[in-house]
Order: C-alpha cells, then sequence, then structure tokens
C-alpha cells in the first residue's frame, strides 16, 4: 500500500526520547504514513528502539556513519522517501495525536507547507510539569521577506510540507556553516517558490532536557553564510540577523562588533527588542572603555 506522507527521524545517540517521539506516532489519527529513522552514527541501543517499533509502525530504520549534522541524515530520509508529503520530526520531539490528520488536511485543502507553535516542556522535581508556548505568526505579504527580516519561526520538527516543493527547492545544505539553521535556510528556499504556507493550532512538544543549543559562533557562522548567500551586505542587514549577530558578539566579548550590530539593529529595531539593544550597547560601550583604560 503507497503511503501518503513520510516521518523522517533523524537520530543521534537519543535513544530515549526517539522511544517517546516514535510512540507519539502510534497513537496518531492519521494513519496513511510511513517512518523513516536515519541514525547517524549512534552507539546506544536507537537501533532496538526502532526495532521493537517496528511492530507498531511502517518503519525503515538506516544507519549511516556520523555526518556531524542533521542534514546529512535529513536528505538520506528524503532520497528513501516516494509520499507526496514529507513531515521532520526530531528525536527530541514529539506529537499529539491529531497532528498529521489536521496538518494533511490543510494540505488536501491546497497549502503547500503546514506549521505550527511550538510548546516546550520543563520537568522539575519541585514544580509541577509545564509547557510554555514559544510563539509563531502568521506571515504577512511575502512569505521570504518576513523569513528574512524577522527570522525563523518555523520549528522543523511541526513541519509537513508538499514532497513536490521540497523537490523544486532542493536538498537540506550539508555545508558546517549552517549546521544550527539549515531548515531556516530550507524555508527561505521554499519560500521562493511558494508562499502558501499555513499555521495550525499548537500540536507538538519539545523537552528543555535535551541537549540542543546552539553557540554563539555557530549563530555568526550561519548568519554570515545566509546574509551571503542571499545577497546581502553589512549596509542593509535584516534585523533578525543584525539583532543576533549582536547577541552573538556580545556573548562571546567581542564589544565593537557587539555595539557595531547593536547600531544597524537599532536602524530597523521591533519594540520588544529596544530594552536589551540598549542594554546591550551600553554594557559593550561600558565594557570597551574599561579595556581602552578609559
Amino acid at each position: 500500500m503507497t503511503k501518503a506522507c513520510t516521518v523522517i527521524i533523524p537520530s543521534f545517540n537519543r535513544s530515549r526520547p526517539l522511544f517517546r517521539a516514535l510512540k507519539s506516532l502510534t497513537t496518531q489519527v492519521f494513519t496513511n504514513f510511513s517512518v523513516i529513522v536515519v541514525d547517524d552514527g549512534s552507539t546506544d541501543d536507537t537501533a532496538n528502539v526502532c526495532e521493537y517499533y517496528r511492530s507498531y509502525l511502517y518503519l525503515l530504520y538506516i544507519y549511516q556513519t556520523n555526518s556531524g549534522g542533521p542534514a546529512s541524515p535529513r536528505n538520506v530520509g528524503l532520497a528513501h522517501s516516494s509520499t507526496k508529503y514529507i513531515a521532520f520530526l526530531d528525536s527530541d520531539y514529539w506529537w499529539h495525536k491529531d497532528k498529521l490528520y489536521l496538518s494533511i488536511q490543510a494540505l488536501e485543502s491546497g497549502e503547500d507547507l503546514v506549521y505550527h507553535v511550538l510548546l516546550i516542556y520543563t520537568e522539575n522535581q519541585l514544580l509541577p510539569t509545564q509547557f510554555r508556548r514559544i510563539r509563531t505568526h502568521k506571515f504577512s505579504g511575502p512569505v521570504f521577506n518576513d523569513l528574512i527580516t524577522y527570522g525563523n519561526s518555523i520549528p522543523n520538527s511541526f513541519v509537513v510540507v508538499r514532497c513536490r516543493i521540497l523537490d523544486l527547492a532542493g536538498p537540506f545544505s550539508e555545508d558546517f556553516s549552517l549546521v544550527s539553521s539549515g531548515d531556516y535556510d530550507m524555508w527561505l528556499r521554499v519560500s521562493l517558490h511558494t508562499d502558501r504556507f499555513y499555521r495550525i493550532k499548537p500540536l507538538g512538544y519539545y523537552s528543555l532536557s535535551s541537549d540542543n543549543l546552539t553557540s554563539p559562533i555557530k549563530t555568526i557562522n550561519s548568519a554570515h553564510y545566509l546574509l551571503d548567500k542571499y545577497g546581502y551586505n553589512f549596509n542593509k542587514t535584516p534585523f533578525h540577523f543584525s539583532y543576533s549577530l549582536c547577541v552573538s558578539y556580545f556573548r562571546l566579548s567581542n564589544f565593537n562588533l557587539a555595539i557595531y550590530y547593536a547600531l544597524v539593529s537599532l536602524r530597523s529595531f521591533s519594540w520588544p527588542s529596544l530594552v536589551p539593544l540598549l542594554f546591550i550597547l551600553a554594557t559593550s560601550y561600558i565594557a570597551r572603555l574599561s579595556n581602552l583604560g578609559i
């Protein structure tokens, strides 16, 4: 039986959260889907977890030598899929039972890419379990312009997309400069072919206990790579990039560049960012004077 959707899961030494991710797939109301888990060189019991769930899911397990990032396993999953729709799910995320049902419904109505809000799951022995919402927004005007100006508001693991659109956009970039933002680059490329991005209600979760932190160095490398790729120079740096670079250089105590990007950001700031920008600007200026012995 030909499936309508393929769920692609890259994983590296995350067998425990992978178990939870796969368990959430067994509860889906929409069941006409297959699963491809691409193991990026794990040394834990990821293979055993996948073997267990083969009794409950139409699951293909692929093992490869570690590639150093999620782009390669995602591309391997895409190469092995032949369905109308593709869903991405990282091993440290999991879904509500209605996730695929409502996503496929929207795609069948003519949308090209469906996404939703991120709910962050927190575990604390002293406090009740809580969910904190990380907001996304509906796009206004051309999606590419919105993404390049305000940044990536589309969590990779909450996307279901028409395969035909991915074919037009091409594979995920495996350049190591984009190891932490390859999905952002993908949505930018998708938005060059369609503006039919559709947001549904929150239907997915992410645990803060996961070790998925982005370093300032990775942020800086990604920002410069994307700015160069999409033809932006320092004089017209979009707000999202100038703000991210400002914060990253500040975290690295490079106060000269933090001041520079803070001033660039202030030319087109959004109101919620005004206070942190002014704080970084003032603190960097004071630190710079201190380093100069003034």
